[in-house]
């Protein structure tokens, strides 16, 4: 025997403590932070006959037409084993949204379904399927191409840090993404912590990028919000350069390379015919070309831009489980300095540091035919894709919401 009701935010935590898929999604943090973006938020569950919590989520809703839309993103902790118990939950979820004007309710589990390569080759599948359960009350799995899987049940891509330390991590990249993040010590990139009061720039990064590439970004509020709601649980982390810094490294290289060639020619004046020395010197010239080239660049854009310029920057939650990778944003004239794989190497080494598990890289498109960049950039990091259940939603009021929809297209039709 269960009981729907509502849990305090000690419970919630303690109960969300117990499951290794808790996530930032489900905290009282934020909770906070949906709160000062226009929607309301409660904690409830189910306990059984002896009083102990054995469900529980972070329920939201915000206003729909007439009535509310609820969501639950990122959970619901449950034992998946126990069909009964989230049989139970699902329909005391579906009365209790109804009874307090619910329209819809919409559930995206932070469940896993099977894990794939990068290439789409299945890897492994859990041995229970949800559907069955959420079909049998009456939710139906929202479309691939639906704006609620769009923003909530994209697969994410995975790496284990289990096993890896500080000395292995880096090996177990990619070739390519382990020249980038040298490359980014070549430059002089550092990294640092955005304050609260620089967020605008954050904010400022993250628009840039989200209108070059088509997404939408988050408000300056919101990244406000979750400066203040989760505090040292995030960090905004950026990676910048000074480029009269990096210009005057390059001409301290320059004068090194001129100098072995100096050498290498008088070798040359005595033993002209020297493969070893010859094939040094072709080398060395292509350096040294290379970094005249650079010069000009870091001059041209430290006239541009005097002082530390930010070139790239993200935004990380933290919980016991996992590291995600939230948002970011990368200036477009600077992608050639790598900055994003430092950011990343970084934060997997405080994940490590931390004796936290699992570092998650969020979303990816799911498009495995070598398409899809974003997949790309992480995947050479190594790990693997999550693909999740999903997307699930109710119509629990009907006639509520049909009314909703007809009313809706003819405003459109008017505006129209």
């Amino acid at each position: 025997m269960y009981t729907f009701t509502k849990l305090t935010p000690e419970e919630f935590q303690a109960h969300q403590a117990q499951f290794t898929q808790a996530n930032f999604l489900q905290t009282s943090e934020m909770k906070a932070v949906q709160e000062k973006n226009g929607w309301h938020g409660e904690f409830v569950g189910l306990k059984n006959s002896q009083g102990d919590v054995v469900a529980s989520s972070l329920l939201t809703h915000t206003k729909l037409g007439f009535g509310q839309m609820y969501l639950i993103n990122g959970g619901m902790m449950v034992d998946r084993q126990d069909s009964t118990c989230l049989e139970t939950f699902l329909a005391e979820l579906t009365a209790y949204t109804k009874k307090n004007q619910g329209l819809i309710l919409t559930i995206a589990p932070n469940q896993a379904k099977r894990w794939l390569t990068a290439q789409g080759e299945e890897l492994e599948k859990v041995p229970f399927d949800d559907d069955v359960v959420y079909q049998k009350q009456g939710f139906s799995i929202d479309p691939i191409d639906s704006d609620a899987y769009i923003s909530y049940g994209k697969p994410f891509f995975i790496k284990d840090l289990s096993l890896l330390t500080p000395d292995t991590l880096r090996a177990s990249y990619t070739k390519s993404a382990q020249y980038s993040v040298k490359k980014t010590k070549d430059y002089g990139i550092i990294l640092r912590e955005l304050s609260y009061e620089e967020l605008p720039k954050f904010k400022k990064l993250t628009e840039e990028t989200s209108e070059r590439r088509g997404f939408s970004d988050k408000s300056l509020a919101y990244y406000q919000a979750f400066f203040r709601e989760f505090g040292p649980k995030a960090k905004f982390v950026v990676a910048e350069i000074n480029f009269t810094t990096y210009a005057a490294n390059l001409e301290k290289r320059a004068n090194e390379i001129q100098q072995t060639l100096d050498e290498i020619e008088a070798f040359l004046v005595i033993n002209p015919k020297s493969r070893k020395k010859n094939n040094q010197k072709r080398e060395f010239e292509d350096e040294l070309r290379t970094v005249h080239v650079r010069m000009e660049e870091a001059t041209q854009f430290a006239n541009e831009t005097p002082g530390d310029v930010i070139l790239a920057g993200a935004l990380f939650a933290i919980e016991p489980t996992e590291v995600v990778y939230l948002f970011s944003g990368t200036y477009e004239k600077y992608k050639k300095f790598y900055a994003p794989y430092l950011i990343q190497d970084y934060m997997m080494q405080e994940a490590i540091a931390r004796k936290i598990p699992r570092y998650n890289f969020y979303g990816v498109d799911g498009l495995y035919d070598g398409s899809d960049g974003v997949l790309k950039f992480k995947d050479s990091f190594n790990g693997r894709v999550e693909e999740r259940f999903g997307v699930y939603t109710k119509v629990v009021s009907p006639v509520k919401y049909k009314s909703y929809q007809v009313i809706k297209k003819l405003i459109g039709l008017v505006r129209n």
